[in-house]
């Protein structure tokens, strides 16, 4: 994943400082998938994002918690009574409420798998 990428993200929830980069694994002496920056915050992120076809964890001190069973925001996993949603689902909601589907990348061709089985399955029942 580009750098570009998550920071074009980013800027969806404030102003990102010019900055960045991916962490260096000391062991190794790579570059790891954590990728670090600093972000004046117009609004919280969500802990999950569908950045570029992946499935990305966000993180900083004070981030809201998001159960990653129904990706509500306000509790985990363990304390959810809610009943259990798709991934594709909640990234569908993002696209839908304004989150442009080049960010998202491959997962657009999920979410058009994912409606072209519900409807097949709608038709069949």
């Amino acid at each position: 994943m580009e750098a570009s990428g998550v920071i074009n993200w980013l800027k969806l929830y404030g102003t990102v400082q010019p900055q960045f980069g991916f962490t260096i694994n000391p062991n190794t002496g790579l570059k790891t998938d954590v990728l670090e920056t600093e972000i004046v915050l117009k609004r919280h992120v969500e802990e999950y994002l569908p950045i570029h076809g992946q499935k990305c964890l966000v993180s900083y001190p004070g981030i809201p918690r998001q159960c990653n069973r129904c990706y509500k925001v306000g509790h985990m996993r363990r304390e959810c009574n809610n009943i259990k949603r798709e991934w594709i689902e909640y990234v569908k909601d993002l696209v839908e409420g304004g989150v442009a589907v080049e960010y998202i990348g491959s997962w657009s061709k999920a979410i058009e798998r994912h409606e072209n089985a519900n409807q097949s399955k709608q038709v069949n029942e």
